[in-house]
């Protein structure tokens, strides 16, 4: 169970007092430690909340530039770029399609035996 009271300094309000339930072995633990540090109770728990909340703060600024990170690649994702196409020199390179034509190719040896089936396949 959380109690807070609100204490009030010159006219504004600048502190909140917090009570809290710990449990005892917790509390023990904690007071040892802080005494062989010699420092308070409420100096060690301000530290420990200011420590927390600038780890939190820091965390949610790199989950911020995390989530714009892979927003911005969704959107590249999304409308990707049409690569441009130059008719001049596209012309430069054959085609795969033109590389095939209709001419059954020479035989590459030519021993001199008539073969009549050689022949009809070269002449088609």
């Amino acid at each position: 169970m959380t109690q807070t009271q609100t204490t009030t300094s010159s006219s504004t309000n600048t502190y909140k007092m917090v009570t809290f339930n710990v449990p005892y072995h917790l509390v023990n633990n904690f007071d040892e430690v802080r005494k062989f540090k010699r420092v308070s109770r409420t100096s060690m728990l301000i530290n420990l909340m200011e420590g927390f909340v600038r780890d939190e703060v820091g965390k949610l600024e790199k989950d911020n530039n995390i989530n714009k990170l892979i927003m911005d690649m969704k959107l590249r994702n999304q409308n990707p770029s049409q690569p441009s196409f130059n008719k001049q020199t596209s012309k430069q390179y054959e085609r795969w399609e033109d590389s095939y034509n209709d001419i059954t190719p020479q035989p590459i040896f030519d021993d001199g035996i008539d073969d009549r089936w050689r022949k009809d396949l070269v002449m088609g």
